[in-house]
């Protein structure tokens, strides 16, 4: 009745929560979510008389691939898992965007990131640990595509409201996390960097010089000292000093 949606994609399930007003109500509705496929998944087993086990990953199971040219199995994951949307006015221009909020969907990461092991991006350094499970699927900064040249900032662009008067931004960097509190912080900054955005409340002082490398790098930065090189300033900056600069502008705007 309140607009949740639990359906098949395909072979595998889906879940969509209702419209929300405010951080709080996303994380509540998403672990209503929870409860309510934990019941389907309780109810399985009883009908079926075998274990069943949901997993809410960031990450999909490894598959073998084999060709005549590489005789050797070869690793092949994929991303899947959470993505997030918001509303924004239309008279905002997408590319302003665009620079606006992919530095902070790429700063975010330590305040969000699930923790990963290993890693899966071959253009970069190998990794034994990274804060985020999703950043090194992440190739492009800014066109349509979920399933492959997975981007930064996502351009599909479907309003559940009056697509003259309003955009739809969809989310498809942020991992899923199972802790209540990232998860609202991940809902909630998003959702005031967006409000000041609409209320020309904030400048390019964020944009980043190369997103997809800086997004790889910060996620391998467990230790978040490393730095990088933003569009207007001569010096890099590093990512903790960003992060807390976000928290000055995001304070005085509230």
């Amino acid at each position: 009745p309140n607009g949740q949606r639990l359906y098949l994609d395909g072979t595998h399930p889906e879940s969509s929560i209702p419209l929300c007003v405010n951080p709080y109500q996303a994380v509540l509705y998403t672990r209503a979510g929870y409860k309510r496929v934990d019941q389907l998944r309780k109810r399985h087993q009883e009908e079926r008389g075998r274990k069943f086990t949901l997993f809410r990953n960031n990450v999909a199971f490894a598959r073998y691939e084999f060709s005549q040219e590489s005789p050797r199995h070869q690793w092949d994951r994929v991303t899947f898992a959470f993505h997030e949307n918001y509303t924004v006015t239309r008279r905002i221009p997408e590319k302003e965007l665009i620079r606006k909020v992919a530095p902070f969907l790429i700063l975010r990461i330590p305040i969000i990131g699930a923790g990963k092991i290993g890693s899966d991006n071959q253009r970069e350094p190998e990794a034994r640990y990274q804060i985020s499970q999703r950043a090194d699927f992440l190739l492009s900064l800014a066109p349509s595509h979920t399933t492959e040249n997975r981007p930064i900032y996502n351009t599909r662009d479907v309003p559940y409201a009056n697509r003259f008067s309003w955009r739809r931004i969809h989310v498809i960097s942020g991992d899923s996390n199972m802790l209540e509190l990232p998860e609202y912080l991940k809902f909630g900054l998003t959702m005031i960097l967006l409000s000041m955005i609409e209320d020309g409340c904030l400048d390019d002082r964020f944009e980043i010089y190369d997103p997809i490398s800086a997004m790889h790098r910060v996620s391998r930065d467990t230790n978040i000292c490393e730095r990088v090189w933003l569009h207007n300033r001569r010096n890099s900056r590093a990512i903790i000093d960003c992060l807390k600069e976000y928290v000055d502008v995001f304070q005085t705007y509230v």
